[in-house]
């Protein structure tokens, strides 16, 4: 059982700044809890399934906590059970866990408690459209007149606003602003359900 059962271990949130005190370590990363830094959205994930996933294979590539539905599916041969009547966030990433093609997530999105964009994630380069004068998550966000980029290879702290010594990667936020759009799109064709009523799928006209 224990050799055909997939183990994951996996945190959706990173250490957090609370009354003062700092609940773990976020490495090398910038931020806690509730930003857009990396301190807050990259987290470590463990997966265990042998004889399927190579064991202590180290990968780096971008992960959604919501890639999980359809890439489980697959792993199990059960990805005809997924929903196809509503947009499914996720994508299949089996093929990346058993190490066959790089990672196909090219962006990842984070979103604040008001539902508006804080930061773009894309490929090794992040875009935050707003942020917090201090790391404490409570406090009201800061939205510049440009958008800050940071290369996350070279600079994995994100201390160097790029926008600051190079306009040419102005083009990264064109980049950033891809999802955003496709998302609007989305949203605009697949409404979210009103608390309360019943689901039944959507128009497909």
């Amino acid at each position: 059982m224990a050799d055909n059962t997939i183990v994951i271990w996996a945190s959706d949130n990173a250490a957090a700044l609370l009354q003062g005190r700092v609940s773990g370590s976020n490495g090398p990363w910038r931020g806690y809890f509730g930003g857009g830094w990396e301190g807050s959205i990259r987290t470590p994930c463990i997966v265990r399934w042998p004889d399927h996933i190579p064991a202590g294979v180290v990968r780096d590539g971008i992960v959604a906590t919501y890639d999980w539905l359809p890439t489980l599916a697959a792993l199990i041969d059960e990805i005809d059970r997924v929903p196809t009547d509503r947009p499914i966030d996720g994508l299949d990433l089996a093929p990346f866990l058993r190490g066959e093609v790089e990672s196909p997530r090219e962006h990842f999105l984070f979103l604040g408690t008001d539902a508006e964009v804080v930061s773009v994630k894309w490929k090794t380069m992040k875009v935050h459209f707003r942020y917090t004068e201090t790391d404490s998550w409570t406090v009201p966000m800061v939205k510049p007149q440009i958008p800050s980029v940071y290369d996350l290879h070279a600079d994995p702290a994100e201390t160097q606003n790029l926008m600051d010594t190079d306009l040419t990667v102005t083009w990264v936020i064109g980049q950033a602003m891809r999802p955003l759009v496709e998302l609007g799109q989305s949203a605009a064709q697949f409404p979210h359900v009103p608390v309360g009523e019943d689901f039944d799928g959507y128009d497909p006209s």
